[in-house]
């Protein structure tokens, strides 16, 4: 194990998620530090062992980043922050890591698209991003959003509805299955109040509940995300 570099407050501190790879550098965030202590986006070059902060949060472009970045299909990153923004409930956002220009794309309103993601955008088989938060929606329980790239639009697709029918505050990724069904997990609800496994059709827009997990028979209260199999 070598140590690469040790993170303070002035260039960010406390990161919650992974670090992302495009060509030498490794593109991250944190959750706090920075000019404002509201996190910071930063690049690590493999090559010389450099770090670079590209950007420090500031309520306004966003603040408080708990997921990861992903490399979409166009060679450009995004992310989304906890909190910031417009409505002060998370942003999505946009990095270009061919100069390291940042743009904010979209501010989460609660009652419309959701509010306050912790995990990541997931770049569906359609181009589209999708994810879920963790309130908002139509009853401040958590909701599934879509952001279309090509039109600039963000909206919510699906509102958690009620603590033991739907489960509530989805926590973590989505992941997409070759049938184009989205599996994600809620932190709470379901029938033992434990969370849920919850399944969206994108193709049917409809929702259901996998499985609700029940203490000590299967464990409750899932804050990770799901991977998918080969």
């Amino acid at each position: 194990l070598t140590k690469k570099h040790d993170l303070k407050s002035s260039n960010g501190s406390a990161p919650f998620g992974n670090l992302c790879q495009f060509n030498q550098k490794l593109y991250g965030m944190t959750y706090q530090g920075g000019a404002s202590n509201l996190g910071v986006l930063f690049s690590y070059n493999i090559q010389n062992d450099s770090f670079t902060k590209i950007i420090d949060f500031n309520g306004t472009n966003g603040q408080n980043p708990f997921g990861s970045l992903i490399l979409a299909n166009n060679n450009k990153l995004y992310g989304c922050t906890y909190q910031g923004g417009s409505f002060g409930q998370g942003i999505i956002f946009e990095l270009n890591p061919q100069n390291d220009s940042f743009s904010k794309k979209k501010d989460f309103n609660p009652s419309i698209t959701g509010s306050n993601p912790y995990g990541n955008l997931l770049q569906a088989q359609n181009g589209n991003f999708y994810g879920i938060t963790f309130l908002g929606g139509a009853n401040n329980i958590g909701s599934i959003f879509e952001y279309n790239l090509q039109n600039d639009t963000l909206k919510g697709i699906y509102s958690f509805s009620s603590l033991l029918a739907t489960g509530q505050n989805p926590y973590g990724n989505l992941v997409e299955l070759s049938n184009g069904k989205f599996l994600g997990t809620t932190i709470q609800g379901g029938s033992n109040n434990g969370g849920t496994l919850f399944e969206w059709n994108n193709n049917l827009k409809t929702f259901q509940v996998l499985y609700s997990f029940s203490n000590a028979l299967n464990g409750r209260n899932p804050q990770g995300s799901l991977i998918k199999h080969s």
